[in-house]
Formats: structure tokens, C-alpha cells, sequence
């Protein structure tokens, strides 16, 4: 299912392109990671298993997930 996934990140880290939390990611299932909003937006559109999405939604970088398609003002 492809999702958006906001993230909670520094700017530093953002900066950087958050390694460590994509690969968290990666880690947990997530796969084709598009992170060219990553920077600015500090947001990732992904391919997220439907089984895996209590566990992306856990972990402390990750504001919140949503279906690609729905837009929500923050």
C-alpha cells in the first residue's frame, strides 16, 4: 500500500536525508522509498505491507501515516 509518512526529524537530520531512520524503516518492511520530500517536507512516500503499519506508526521519528492521495492540512 503506498503511503505518506511524516517524520518528526531535526533540521540537521533532515539535512543529512535520515539514514538511520530510513533504514529503520527498511528494517520494519517498508520498501520503495521516495524521500526527495524528505528535506523540505520532512515527509517519504513508501510502499508500506498492510501488517506493518502499526509498526511504522511506532516508531519515534513517524508523526503520522496516511494513504498516498490523502492530503491533510498540519
Amino acid at each position: 500500500m503506498q503511503m505518506h509518512i511524516s517524520l518528526k526529524l531535526d533540521a540537521q537530520e533532515a539535512e543529512r536525508g535520515a539514514p538511520a531512520l530510513l533504514q529503520q524503516l527498511e528494517q520494519v518492511g517498508v520498501q520503495n522509498i521516495d524521500a526527495k520530500h524528505l528535506r523540505r517536507f520532512h515527509l517519504i512516500s513508501a510502499a508500506v505491507p498492510p501488517e506493518q503499519l502499526a509498526c511504522v506508526r511506532a516508531l519515534p521519528a513517524v508523526l503520522d501515516v496516511t494513504p498516498v492521495g490523502i492530503v491533510k492540512a498540519i
